[in-house]
């Protein structure tokens, strides 16, 4: 297993819920008798869901009119005469025949059939500019009989006809299951779809090809959440390896969650995961080597936390503070099982040979850093450096990083006897 991790901050989320003409409403009631769809008792007053395409059949699976709602509530799913799902567009016989949403508030499993114009989830075009929510797998309220699958076969599209949004919303209790090669995301630009996993489950049993993620995106919206699919083995695959999983953070998969990062993994059977993580504590700088307190070396000065905040304290060298996380910080203060201990070394020196992580961050604002180095290295290789707390860092000497320097409005950063803020 293939371990990736990223950390990412909290980006704008938007997902819009819509309310259907007719909510259809599964309760359960005589499963004991007769678990199937069909049974009219398992429903609540507005009947069994019927397909509203009258007398065109079922060629195009289980159609609504307009956006209704099909809720399944309780602690059972039907177990028997499930129809397709569908959806589709047609003008001469009556229309309006849109995809129903479904609401999965049931515990256990179901599954469906996804058949219809081009096997996607449909909006008729009649409602141009409607956002649709037009799945929900779980109610955020599981464990045992309270956890749900769906899964649905077939599909292709996650949006088609009707100008807006689809979105595929999977919350904590809840796994959605997609038997299918998803060939195109969304049918245009402005017929977009998107995939929004808050703490749930999302499993794609194929590969991704042909898709266009430029105004589609998968997001998380909490800690748990998980996206698998399989790595593509042609030449329209968008996902052929981890590296392509990695270079879509950000773009294909957003994470909305504060505080977290991504994390991927090569599940080494032909799939990968996504998924978002507490992001570790913060690994401080100290300066309380008993020798050189004011040194900074790769991998013999004790100078920086590896405790949790809530944590005793812990120092120890640089490379093993940043062996998990790949990042270390520079503040005012550090921690002692959540007591803040002021820093009072903040003239630094790096080490001959140099530095270097994937991260070095200064979020100071009452002490001013200066960083000087000791030979033509200093912080080097593909670090990067942000100063993002308000207060100032002055780097002297040489620094051979080539990584990203972020300073953020009201911080300042001196690079010898120059500024920049």
């Amino acid at each position: 297993m293939k371990n990736n991790l990223l950390i990412f901050f909290a980006l704008a989320a938007s997902t819009s819920f819509s309310s259907g003409q007719i909510t259809y409403t599964w309760t359960g009631a005589d499963t004991a008798n007769d678990a199937s769809w069909t049974n009219s008792a398992n429903w609540d007053a507005n009947g069994i869901p019927v397909d509203d395409r009258g007398g065109i059949g079922n060629a195009d699976g289980l159609t609504t009119n307009d956006m209704d709602q099909i809720v399944f509530s309780g602690t059972t799913m039907p177990a028997s005469a499930i129809p397709s799902y569908g959806g589709d567009f047609d003008p001469t016989n009556g229309g309006n025949v849109s995809s129903p949403t479904l609401v999965l508030n049931s515990g256990g499993a179901i599954e469906f059939a996804h058949v219809g114009r081009d096997t996607s989830f449909w909006t008729n075009r009649d409602q141009a500019g409607v956002n649709r929510t037009i799945l929900i797998v779980g109610d955020g309220v599981g464990g045992g009989t309270e956890d749900v699958e769906l899964t649905i076969t077939g599909t292709e599209r996650i949006n088609r006809h009707g100008d807006g949004d689809h979105t595929l919303l999977v919350n904590s209790d809840g796994t959605l299951i997609l038997n299918s090669n998803l060939t195109a995301w969304a049918n245009s630009a402005d017929r977009r779809g998107f995939i929004v996993i808050d703490g749930g489950r999302v499993i794609f049993n194929d590969e991704i090809n042909g898709v266009n993620f430029s105004d589609n995106a998968i997001e998380f919206l909490s800690i748990g959440g998980t996206f698998t699919a399989n790595f593509g083995t042609n030449n329209s695959s968008l996902f052929p390896d981890l590296a392509s999983v990695d270079s879509a953070l950000g773009l294909t998969f957003i994470n909305n969650v504060a505080n977290s990062l991504f994390e991927t993994t090569d599940n080494l059977d032909g799939s990968f995961t996504v998924a978002v993580l507490p992001a570790p504590d913060p690994n401080f700088w100290t300066g309380t080597d008993s020798v050189n307190p004011n040194l900074w070396d790769q991998a013999s000065t004790a100078n920086f936390t590896t405790n949790l905040q809530s944590d005793a304290l812990v120092v120890d060298t640089f490379t093993a503070a940043t062996a998990t996380s790949n990042r270390a910080t520079f503040a005012d203060e550090y921690f002692d099982s959540n007591t803040p201990i002021p820093v009072t070394q903040n003239n630094i020196t790096i080490a001959n040979g140099g530095v270097s992580t994937d991260s070095i961050d200064f979020i100071n604002g009452s002490i001013a850093y200066t960083v000087d180095s000791s030979d033509e290295n200093g912080i080097m290789a593909t670090t990067s450096v942000s100063v993002n707390g308000g207060g100032s860092l002055t780097l002297r000497g040489n620094h051979a990083y080539s990584g990203n320097t972020t300073v953020a409005s009201g911080s300042t950063l001196n690079v010898g006897d120059s500024t920049g803020d």
